[in-house]
């Protein structure tokens, strides 16, 4: 975008749809509108020296045994509160430890979905709206431990499953997350869809959405998990896990439980 032809037609750029794009659209289209207020030669003399003179860029320079993402938490620890996807894709990419170019093919292919207008967009969990991104993986975290999880908890959580409870190393768990993340999006795109026929799961999800409960979504992700256990409906095992949903997205809980032979 910093090299594109002006005027910008933002619509037409390859990645018109990353942060960076937009971010370089909102503020030309806000400094447009507000030149085009008023005094235009008084305001961009003003827009001009605040530009050259009250607007300060930070360049820090990391060598090669620096850790980016450590540096990024500590910059961050007295900013904006970071949401629970923020800290766990900093603390994924700082267990992964890979060059900066392996780094970003592992960001492009599996975490830049999280950073779209779907999975930043706030949602209800309880009585509070947090980041869909950030709720989901309070949900994925449930479906893997068969725990209630409180939504603050989520990253303190993240750190000590991957770390204590999970055998497998980060980059495996990444494309886990990957894979779940497109699921889950996907049943949750069909099911807003007003004509056509629905199948059982998006008939489920759309239901759910209509009661503005976000319970049963560990459990979705528990059984469409192929690492996990059933891989066929509860009713056939004999000692198939059993789920107990509660009021919020943060309290589902699993116990083991016979079925009832039939």
């Amino acid at each position: 975008v910093m090299a594109a032809t002006l005027p910008v037609d933002y619509a037409q750029l390859p990645h018109q749809d990353s942060r960076m794009t937009q971010a370089h659209q909102f503020f030309s289209e806000a400094m447009t509108n507000w030149l085009t207020t008023g005094n235009s030669e008084s305001r961009a003399e003003t827009l001009t020296q605040v530009l050259l003179n009250g607007l300060q860029l930070v360049v820090i320079q990391l060598e090669a045994d620096e850790d980016s993402q450590e540096i990024f938490e500590t910059l961050n620890a007295r900013g904006t509160p970071l949401t629970a996807a923020d800290l766990i894709k900093n603390f994924v990419f700082q267990r992964l430890d890979l060059p900066a170019n392996e780094s970003e093919v592992a960001y492009e292919k599996y975490w830049k979905l999280f950073e779209t207008a779907f999975w930043e967009k706030e949602v209800g969990a309880g009585r509070n709206a947090i980041a869909r991104s950030s709720l989901f993986l309070n949900q994925w975290l449930i479906a893997q431990t068969a725990e209630p999880i409180g939504v603050r908890e989520v990253f303190s959580r993240f750190k000590y499953f991957t770390t204590q409870d999970s055998d497998a190393p980060m980059g495996d768990l990444l494309p886990t997350i990957h894979r779940a993340a497109l699921d889950y999006q996907s049943w949750t795109e069909a099911a807003r869809i007003k004509d056509g026929a629905l199948d059982r799961l998006t008939l489920f999800v759309y239901r759910i959405g209509a009661l503005d409960s976000e319970a049963a979504k560990p459990l979705l992700i528990w059984l469409r998990d192929p690492a996990l256990e059933p891989a066929t409906p509860l009713s056939r095992h004999a000692s198939s896990p059993t789920w107990r949903a509660g009021s919020s997205a943060g309290h589902c809980s699993v116990s083991p439980r016979r079925a009832t032979p039939t």
